[in-house]
């Protein structure tokens, strides 16, 4: 952290920024709390989220880290800043653009875990790359070049507080510095997030990118469910018929009970002039009401556009069709007649 940001800097934009109610007072050892941000708005147009430290204690924290809450997690991508809004006037003695910075990444929330299971910077790390991949850190105060608040893109749920971190005080859960390291297994990390509830309810179920050995229904409200899996992608269910989801990472589909995935699930995507030639192929297909061939189109803030290519009655393998033009990426995917949806890892052109 650069040094002009360090306690001197921090008190005086601390005492005289106006988002929420702060404390000031001589740096303390951790004291049972843990330092918690919010999201704050959100921009549709720029697919960004502004969240900021509103009602925190950037001291010695103001949650109590006996709390389940989730851990908000940034991957620095150092993308463009695609024109945020920066307020003409500062909340506080610095200027405006110190409290409304830009990440150049993306964020997500894990499930919620106490923050008495933090013991360290490492612990925060890793239950982000679990869950969502290499790259994923704890979020801290100063991502955004400045503090208090800063933009990403994303659209996380904004119905809790999240855990931060912020490097140079002893506001985070463990104290002060980078605390020790569990060392936890995948599945241990799996056992202490305990996010999913049973799977046997209408779910998004969903097995793509990089793991193609774990088993995806992450847990939503609402008929954006799979909108919300995917991150940053769009994507509406078929018939709007699942409303919920859960999330098994690094577990088999299969070990988990879940017998309905269709079986030998393979795409070939083959470049034909300005269109790519699509063949989907199954072994078998118990209890599958539809096939879909998905494509994906990279948008500026650097998630994806997916719509349906193609879509077959279950029951023809092998499926065949033309797309074009061309899109960057296809996905096989299949919908099971409860309503469950099951995406494959996506497959380039070539």
């Amino acid at each position: 952290m650069n040094s002009q940001f360090r306690r001197k800097g921090l008190m005086i934009a601390l005492s005289a920024f106006a988002l929420g109610s702060f404390i000031t007072h001589p740096i303390a050892q951790a004291t049972g709390n843990g330092v918690t941000w919010e999201k704050r708005s959100h921009d549709d147009v720029l697919g960004v989220d502004y969240v900021n430290c509103n009602g925190c204690n950037a001291y010695s924290g103001n949650t109590s880290c006996s709390s389940q809450l989730p851990i908000l997690c940034l991957k620095k991508e150092d993308l463009p800043n695609p024109g945020v809004y920066v307020p003409d006037t500062s909340p506080g003695v610095m200027s405006p653009i110190y409290y409304y910075g830009w990440t150049g990444g993306h964020i997500k929330l894990t499930c919620p875990v106490s923050g008495d299971a933090l013991k360290g910077i490492a612990d925060a790390n890793d239950i982000c790359e679990f869950q969502f991949g290499s790259g994923y850190k704890m979020a801290e105060h100063h991502d955004g070049n400045g503090g208090w608040g800063w933009y990403a893109y994303g659209n996380i749920d904004d119905s809790s507080r999240f855990w931060v971190t912020i490097n140079d005080q002893p506001s985070s859960c463990w104290g002060s510095g980078t605390g020790v390291s569990s060392a936890r297994t995948d599945a241990e990390i799996s056992e202490l997030l305990n996010c999913v509830p049973p799977h046997n309810q209408e779910a998004c179920v969903v097995s793509f990118e990089n793991h193609s050995d774990s088993c995806y229904q992450r847990h939503f409200q609402g008929e954006d469910a799979c909108k919300k899996i995917i991150g940053t992608s769009i994507f509406t269910v078929p018939d709007e018929k699942v409303t919920n989801a859960v999330w098994y990472d690094n577990q088999n589909c299969a070990d988990l009970g879940i017998e309905l995935l269709a079986t030998g699930v393979n795409l070939t995507a083959i470049k034909n002039g300005s269109g790519v030639d699509l063949t989907l192929t199954t072994n078998a297909e118990p209890d599958t009401a539809a096939m879909l061939i998905l494509r994906g189109d990279q948008l500026d803030n650097g998630g994806t556009e997916i719509d349906v290519a193609c879509s077959f009655a279950s029951g023809g393998s092998p499926y065949t069709c033309t797309d074009d033009p061309a899109a960057d990426t296809y996905r096989a995917a299949e919908i099971e007649y409860d309503g469950s949806l099951i995406i494959y890892n996506e497959v380039t052109p070539k």
